[in-house]
């Protein structure tokens, strides 16, 4: 078991590495070249995609893993149920994109379009569920195949349009042909595979559709607590500038990422089945996860704090300067984000599912209430001290408070400060991690 996560876990990583090297540098030539504003206007639409992203996934994203684990005998049909609803969702979402947008009454020509040209994408999103199949078996390298082509391929399309200096509109339907070029290679790799066929089970759809209620709750409610942020500051300052540097400062914050998603995407389908053999082995691996996601985004929003400056500098240019000390404060909420991707590992192995959708919708109602308060104050300041505020309150504090719940929160501190984890243990796996990723590099 421990040999395929490490192999997996590198693959992973590989992948991602590969991924976020070449977005970032397209990325941020791409952002030097929009400058602030429409920049803004891109993450603005972005933000309702990403909503109607959160309804797409019909609260799948949390529990397939565990559906494909348990049923290894109905995998062909777990999946095409799946995709099959998803696809449904899609096609609703879609119809609805530009008329919520226009709702919002911020939507002039150039923002209508940049609606439409998103609203391609969300039919495509639902092939994205093949990467879950994948991560159940802990083959992942096809997962990282098809984003690689897809980011290859996107990359290759923003560099024309860096070169040719093409209007915002082209740079719109970057994220859109992303998609739809990871779904063709998903679809053609998974095909090539002597995988089970995709079929539709009434009886699966209706359990997955019943169990997946409350995180599709989740989801929403958690990108309403991730995107509103953009949407009020829009909103309440009427600036697409501002907007356009406090996404500058969101989007660094990000870029690290790959590495603990790598962790918790690996560590998932292990931290499941140790549920089935004992509880002991369940804590034991739990807690590792924990220390190691919390620990690794400590040491690198200590290091972005610190040499926020620079790190404007060099990505976006003085023009972005205004960015500088919304980073420094932003940067702090990943260590209790990914605290909360390990949170719902738990909350599916305990059976504990309905946390979910209560933990979501108090961080919606929380983060739309600071930010009420703080945009006014502090700009997009404010903003980013609703996001650090909320994901602490979401991903430990409202836990700890409920009876239910507080085992998480106790065994979350627990591993944080080091305590029941076996350092030995977890050194060798680290550097053993590392050694076969140099190795599959060279």
């Amino acid at each position: 078991m421990k040999n395929r996560f490490l192999k997996n876990t590198t693959w992973i990583l590989s992948g991602n590495i590969i991924k976020m090297l070449i977005s970032f540098i397209i990325g941020i030539l791409t952002t030097r070249y929009l400058g602030p504003s429409n920049y803004g206007v891109i993450n603005y639409i972005q933000s309702f995609t990403v909503f109607f992203t959160a309804i797409i996934g019909l609260g799948l994203n949390a529990i397939i893993v565990n559906e494909l684990v348990n049923n290894r005998d109905r995998e062909g049909s777990i999946l095409g149920t799946a995709i099959f609803l998803r696809f449904i969702a899609g096609v609703i979402c879609s119809i609805s994109f530009v008329p919520i947008v226009i709702l919002f009454g911020e939507a002039d020509k150039t923002t209508i379009w940049i609606a439409i040209i998103q609203a391609i994408q969300l039919p495509f999103l639902c092939f994205d569920t093949v990467q879950y199949f994948y991560q159940s078996k802990l083959i992942s390298k096809y997962s990282v195949i098809a984003q690689t082509i897809a980011y290859f391929t996107v990359s290759v399309y923003k560099t024309i349009l860096l070169v040719t200096g093409r209007s915002v509109l082209w740079f719109a339907f970057a994220s859109t042909l992303d998609i739809i070029v990871l779904a063709l290679a998903y679809i053609f790799i998974y095909k090539k595979q002597s995988f089970p066929k995709w079929r539709f089970s009434r009886e699966i759809a209706f359990r997955l559709i019943r169990t997946g209620i409350p995180f599709i709750v989740s989801s929403v409610m958690v990108v309403i607590y991730a995107q509103i942020d953009k949407v009020m500051i829009k909103t309440m300052i009427h600036s697409d500038y501002e907007l356009g540097l406090y996404s500058a400062a969101i989007a660094v914050c990000s870029y690290y990422g790959f590495i603990p998603n790598a962790v918790i995407e690996s560590a998932r389908p292990i931290v499941l089945e140790a549920k089935l053999i004992n509880n002991d082995l369940f804590n034991k691996r739990f807690g590792q996860t924990v220390a190691g996601v919390f620990w690794i985004c400590v040491f690198f929003a200590l290091s972005i704090s610190l040499f926020a400056k620079p790190v404007i500098y060099i990505l976006y240019g003085k023009e972005f300067f205004g960015a500088i000390l919304c980073l420094r404060v932003a940067i702090w909420y990943t260590a209790f984000s990914y605290l909360g991707s390990v949170k719902s590992i738990w909350l599916i192995a305990e059976k504990k599912n309905n946390y979910v959708m209560i933990f979501s919708v108090l961080g919606a109602v929380s983060n739309i209430i600071i930010n009420f308060l703080l945009i006014p104050i502090y700009g997009i300041v404010g903003a980013a001290i609703a996001t650090l505020l909320t994901e602490l309150l979401v991903n430990f504090i409202y836990p700890l408070c409920m009876k239910n719940t507080r085992s998480f929160a106790i065994t979350a501190v627990n591993s944080i400060l080091l305590k029941n984890i076996d350092i030995a243990e977890c050194k060798k796996q680290f550097f053993d991690l590392l050694a076969k990723f140099f190795r599959r590099i060279k």
